[in-house]
């Protein structure tokens, strides 16, 4: 059997297995263009905690990818911590059912 260079050891694209991660990527990306063309202009502050900062932008939904919170380094972390312990809340109630 041939594998695509696409396709990791277990024969699935990476999009398959790790759908959230692609999309994460995509929305990365879709923001550096949009600051290199001037689509988006990223801010000099967070807008969380007002700090002055090369804000990064975060994604609350990677599905709308120019739809960003500029957020400094450290709200940024403790964002996705938020969301990533929401992720494992909803795993477990899913499990126990």
């Amino acid at each position: 059997m041939t594998q695509n260079s696409q396709d990791n050891h277990l024969g699935r694209s990476p999009s398959v297995l790790f759908p959230k991660a692609c999309l994460a990527g995509r929305a990365h990306n879709t923001v550096c263009k949009a600051i290199v063309d001037g689509t988006l202009v990223r801010p000099t502050e967070c807008e969380q905690c007002y700090i002055e900062c090369k804000p990064d932008g975060h994604h609350p939904d990677y599905t709308k990818p120019l739809e960003v919170i500029w957020l400094c380094n450290k709200c940024h972390k403790k964002a996705h911590a938020e969301e990533w312990a929401e992720d494992r809340r909803r795993r477990k109630a899913l499990l126990r059912h």
